[in-house]
């Protein structure tokens, strides 16, 4: 071990320099000589912008500014981590079971404080141990090389028997990543038969998720969470599901206890506010957008939506209670107000949207003078050269605007900002919601033209297969398994529109990169072709 960590970079957490000194002390000790320090969460992630670290050892309690938890999230969210990097979480002894139980991206192991030089070395040894039996596995992940890596994974399991689970959950999550998921699920369901291992556990729902099986996904997740009662991901996988079936009441229930869990977590408070609101539980949702925002404060989850939502339920509070509580919630939102302004003063399309709903809340709060103020302003962001409008933000703005386009007090604001719209193209979003109704429904006809080929009936699986593609066109997997059932029959072959047809999913596959998982198939593919 002591080679090892004379080799690694380590970067210590920690906003008391007194602490920081002690485990850069006890390292050093263990053999170590890169070792970083950081005082606040805003620190570690420019560092970790800046160096590859081996190892991070992070305080939960990092005083103002992130926690150890929104240090770990943002890691994750802003793929600034790499595969195979060790993330300890430092907990106090009295905060360790309430930090352990809620903290939502787990980290590879905890400390509680205080803790010994040789309870620290003997927590590195089992990790530095699995880590360099995964080291290849981890290189080839970092790379993209997908194929190699489920190839290598499998030769790692029978070299180390110890880490036999970390490979098969690392080779699970690339199948799944290549939307192979049957062959995801067999992985998860071999491990969960084996061991309960909660991520095993979550792989099954999940996939009967991603295939549609709503209610055997539930039953899934609530069996789980008998064996797992406080894990806070089962609790919202099974809103999940009851949101897909159409069981909001029941969802919001269930994201309520889990917010008793974890209330620091900004996700699960948005999704109360999406449910709440559309069961018109105005209080409820403007109250979770509320605290969104509160715990966001320092955490890159924080999204400009978070706001106009907030917005959008004050005004519906001030719809479903007028009265002398409207004083009240209009100076609350005045001072949320600032607090975006502040800091979406990079970011003029969020600052746009805001304006928008913020306008709208004045108007519904009869405070017209404030309601023009917030279009004028709105008028001067969007002339900005800067403010590009993804089509969610534009759609938006313009839903906004129809209503008070309509009332002859601000004719002369809304005209301008109309005309402005006009000449401003809404920017395709680039993510895809995999959640979403529409994917959902894509994914669930590539499964069945699946099923189909396996089935030996090549045409029938091509039209569920030309169905996915015509939701979703831009997922070259549908494409590719298209092309493939018709390359890989010899009577389809013979047909000359389908050929013309396979050689346009070819062509449309032909930008994937290199180190796309998908580039052998689409090779072989084209050989067929030729």
């Amino acid at each position: 071990m002591r080679k090892i960590l004379q080799k690694a970079k380590i970067l210590i957490v920690d906003d008391f320099s007194d602490f920081r000194l002690s485990i850069k002390s006890m390292l050093v000790h263990l053999g170590a000589e890169q070792v970083d320090q950081a005082s606040s969460g805003e620190d570690s992630i420019k560092l970790c912008q800046q160096n590859h670290y081996n190892i991070i050892l992070c305080d939960y309690n990092l005083g103002e500014g992130q926690d150890g938890q929104q240090v770990l999230e943002e890691l994750h969210q802003r793929k600034i981590m790499k595969q195979g990097t060790l993330f300890i979480m430092v907990t106090a002894e009295t905060s360790a079971a309430k930090v352990i139980s809620a903290i939502e991206y787990q980290p590879d192991t905890y400390l509680t404080k205080p803790f010994t030089s040789e309870q620290l070395s003997k927590r590195l040894q089992r990790l530095l141990y699995k880590n360099a039996a995964l080291d290849k596995l981890y290189q080839l992940i970092n790379k993209k090389k997908f194929p190699q890596a489920l190839k290598i994974a499998s030769e790692i399991i029978e070299e180390f028997p110890n880490v036999k689970y970390a490979c098969l959950r690392i080779k699970a999550e690339i199948y799944e990543e290549m939307e192979e998921l049957e062959s995801a699920l067999k992985i998860y369901e071999a491990v969960v038969e084996e061991q309960l291992l909660l991520w095993a556990i979550v792989g099954v729902g999940r996939i009967k998720y991603k295939n549609q099986e709503f209610t055997e996904s539930l039953q899934h997740f609530e069996d789980a969470r008998r064996n797992f009662p406080d894990q806070v991901s089962l609790i919202d996988w099974i809103a999940k599901c009851m949101l897909a079936k159409g069981q909001k009441q029941e969802a919001e229930d269930e994201i309520k206890s889990a917010l008793k869990i974890s209330p620091k977590s900004v996700k699960r408070q948005s999704d109360m506010g999406e449910v709440a609101t559309s069961l018109e539980h105005f209080d409820i949702a403007q109250k979770a957008y509320g605290k969104a925002i509160k715990e966001g404060r320092h955490s890159c989850l924080l999204k400009p939506a978070h706001f106009s939502h907030y917005f959008d339920n004050t005004a519906k509070l001030i719809q479903q209670k007028p009265g002398k509580s409207h004083i009240r919630i209009i100076t609350q939102a005045e001072e949320q107000a600032k607090h975006m302004e502040y800091l979406m003063q990079k970011n003029p399309a969020g600052l746009a949207r805001n304006q928008a709903s913020l306008a709208n809340l004045f108007n519904v709060g009869g405070m017209k003078e404030k309601a023009i103020r917030y279009l004028k302003r709105l008028n001067k962001t969007l002339s900005k050269p800067g403010c590009n409008l993804e089509s969610e933000d534009f759609s938006y703005i313009q839903d906004v605007m129809e209503p008070l386009s309509q009332n002859p007090f601000y004719k002369n604001f809304t005209k301008d900002i109309n005309s402005t719209m006009d000449l401003k193209p809404a920017e395709r979003k680039a993510d895809v919601d995999e959640t979403s109704p529409h994917i959902i429904k894509a994914r669930q006809f590539n499964k069945e033209g699946m099923v189909l080929i396996q089935e030996n009936k090549p045409l029938e699986g091509l039209i569920k297969f030309r169905k996915a593609i015509e939701i979703n066109p831009e997922n070259m997997s549908y494409v590719l398994n298209a092309a493939q059932s018709i390359l890989e029959n010899n009577i389809l072959k013979n047909d000359a529109n389908l050929m013309s047809e396979a050689k346009s999913y070819i062509e449309t596959t032909q930008a994937l990169s290199e180190d796309d998982p998908r580039i052998e198939k689409h090779t072989r593919l084209k050989e067929l072709l030729n």
